[in-house]
């Protein structure tokens, strides 16, 4: 940000005492929500310092208004609804240490720092493209300028790509995830883009152990991640803000990473968005917004930029299925089935849509888990319109549950596939939460059969799913993680229905 003036004061109708203002000094750096020392704030419609009320204050010609310890900057200078940002020094916002201060964890994994952004670059960064290029996430931690919290969350996602480092064993492994949890909740009371990328990599860390529940406070810390995203504005579209074109690009990305994660989260967890519709306004990604400032797009990373795309725009629909057919008062097994066909076919057509004009649905290699992520939740958005029609009022009909079997005999031709290409990269953990699902529509489907035929049929579409799981989960890769809790919550259900133990 421009370095402000000397500060302005209000221009009211009563006097101002202007011997109790002051300004505060805040770097030169043109940015938002990276302002080190600072916390920039996004000012609503319905708080107590509106758009309405800060559009009084006498703005600097950098569109800059200082006042003793805060300051209000206008980052959308416009007549009709601008955007306003308040900031504030750090100092007030009850963080309680020095979130850039790394020496905590240097001391752990100080000699291993390379070796760790090796494992991310390779395994992760293609799979989720919302860091930095390599070279400038390695100038920020020589700076200084990194939140401790992303440097501690992406070691930590780094070591599962691992099985040994001198020096670090198990219990220090486990003591940094638990350390990365206490202070991203400390960082979030000073929220920037670095906090965003923190808490979704810590959603998608590995669990230590791989039990029943359905990863414990990961709905919690995904409300809060939302709230965090808000208070700095994410969820508005920053085309038109003056702030350096790499931020807004940034601001899209890590939106559209946090709004894939909440639909896909809430699905999966059968709980409310918390993201709706009348919330936000950021644009479509493009593969502009992966580019560097120069519109560089790295070719290693075109087909991840695809696939990442492809999956905002699906999650889109995911959204909208939620809405229709899986909310407190539009639940379908309350749904007539008229209505609920009808619903269906416009959610089917919107799908299909989607199938037709996304290329990268049609080009996919099989190198890399995130492709898998996008072909799994494509089935699961076809799947979830159909199993609303199937549960509702008077549904179930043949051609419903056929298409059903069908659909899901492709996705376990899928995995079966996956024992065979066993695919490098980081399995997001909705993916996972995907296949849970689909495990149970198999025993909906089998528990509604008719007759003895399609329930033996159904049977062993239930076997062939549960063994492809079994097999991924025996293999000592990044597959384990992937097919182990799918198997478990199957098993849970499995076993006091029809006998089967794991």
């Amino acid at each position: 940000m421009p370095a402000l003036s000397s500060t302005p004061l209000l221009r009211l109708r009563s006097a101002v005492d202007t011997s109790q203002t002051s300004s505060m000094s805040v770097p030169h750096n043109d940015t938002a929500a990276m302002l080190s020392g600072y916390t920039s704030l996004y000012s609503g419609a319905s708080g107590d310092q509106d758009p309405n009320l800060l559009r009084h204050l006498n703005f600097d010609k950098n569109d800059h208004f200082s006042h003793a310890s805060w300051t209000v900057w206008k980052v959308l200078p416009r007549a009709s609804n601008p955007v306003y940002f308040t900031l504030f020094s750090n100092d007030l916002m009850d963080q309680h240490t020095d979130m850039y201060n790394t020496e905590s964890i240097d001391n752990i994994v100080g000699p291993h720092q390379a070796q760790l952004l090796d494992l991310y670059y390779t395994h992760v960064h293609h799979s989720y493209l919302i860091l930095e290029p390599r070279q400038d996430l390695e100038r920020r931690i020589n700076e200084k300028s990194i939140r401790l919290s992303l440097l501690t969350c992406i070691y930590c996602i780094a070591m599962a790509f691992q099985d040994s480092l001198e020096g670090v064993n198990k219990e220090k492994r486990y003591d940094l995830c638990m350390f990365a949890f206490s202070i991203l909740n400390i960082e979030a009371r000073a929220p920037n883009l670095d906090v965003i990328k923190a808490f979704l990599l810590y959603m998608h860390m590995l669990p230590a152990l791989v039990r029943e529940p359905n990863r414990p406070g990961d709905w919690a810390l995904t409300c809060q991640l939302v709230g965090v995203a808000q208070d700095i504005g994410l969820h508005r579209d920053p085309s038109d803000w003056k702030i350096p074109a790499q931020e807004r690009k940034t601001r899209r990305i890590l939106w559209w990473a946090l709004f894939i994660h909440e639909k896909w989260t809430a699905h999966w967890l059968g709980r409310p968005s918390h993201i709706r519709n009348t919330d936000w306004d950021v644009r479509p990604l493009s593969l502009d917004d992966f580019s560097d400032d120069a519109s560089r797009l790295d070719l290693n990373c075109l087909a991840s930029a695809e696939t990442f795309i492809a999956l905002a725009s699906l999650s889109e629909i995911l959204g909208d299925i939620l809405e229709t057919f899986y909310s407190v008062c539009k639940d379908f097994s309350v749904m007539d089935a008229f209505l609920a066909n009808i619903e269906g076919e416009r959610l089917r057509n919107r799908w299909l849509e989607w199938e037709a004009t996304t290329r990268v649905v049609h080009s996919m290699s099989t190198e890399r888990t995130n492709v898998y992520t996008l072909q799994i939740a494509r089935y699961m958005v076809n799947l979830s319109i159909l199993r609303a029609r199937f549960g509702s009022r008077g549904g179930g009909s043949e051609d419903v549950s056929l298409e059903m079997s069908i659909t899901i005999e492709s996705l376990i031709e899928l995995l079966e596939n996956l024992h065979t290409t066993r695919p490098a990269g980081l399995w997001l953990s909705y993916t996972k939460g995907n296949l849970q699902i689909v495990g149970s529509m198999i025993i909906t489907l089998l528990l509604a059969s008719l007759d003895d035929s399609t329930m033996m049929q159904r049977r062993d579409l239930l076997f062939r799913y549960r063994h492809a799981l079994t097999a991924l989960a025996s293999l000592d890769s990044n597959l384990w993680d992937v097919a182990k809790s799918p198997l478990v919550r199957l098993n849970l259900i499995c076993e006091p229905l029809f006998g089967m133990s794991a």
